[in-house]
Formats: structure tokens, sequence, C-alpha cells
């Protein structure tokens, strides 16, 4: 499940069918000029609460992997913010690093 907040002049990107095929993000960069200078992204656990549950189908309080985004332009400012829920045995998150 995932919620995106977006500033209100990017509204009309809520009716662009390009959802599927790439990130809001990507959207907001092409139809506006606003580019990405950095995101910070939160990663915790949760238990997924009355409406994540009803959403995903599955029972209140089952742990979830959370994970919110904030992406900020080059002045700083954020331009959307999203929140994502996976419940537990939906999700993998997976690095790899080098020496």
């Amino acid at each position: 499940m995932v919620r995106i907040y977006i500033l209100p002049k990017f509204a009309e990107l809520t009716s662009e069918p390009d959802h599927t095929h790439s990130m809001v993000y990507q959207q907001i960069e092409r139809r506006f000029d606003v580019r990405i200078d950095r995101a910070e992204v939160d990663v915790f656990a949760c238990g997924a609460s009355n409406a994540i549950a009803k959403a995903l189908n599955i029972p209140e309080g089952t742990p979830c992997l959370a994970i919110i985004r904030h992406y900020f332009d080059a002045n700083g400012n954020p331009f959307e913010i999203s929140v994502t829920y996976h419940p537990e045995r939906r999700f993998i998150y997976s690095m790899e690093f080098r020496g």
C-alpha cells in the first residue's frame, strides 16, 4: 500500500495514466522541471493499523515494513512524500556492498 503526497501545484498529475510506468517524482521532473536534489528515506517496522490492514487484506497488527520517502528540490523544499507499507513476507530489501 502506498500513499503519495504532492504539492497542490502538481495536482493535475493525479489524473495521469502514467503512474504504473514511472515514479511520481519522475513525472514531476518531466512536466514541471523540478529536479530532485536529495531524498530522505526512513525505514521502520510497525503493526498494521485498522486502515492499513483493511487496505492490504491482512489482520490488524500484522507486522509491516514502513518506508517514508521525502523528495527535496535544489532549494531544500519538499515536493513529494510517499508512505509505503509492506506486510511481512511480501517484501525483501536486499543490498550488496563491494570493497
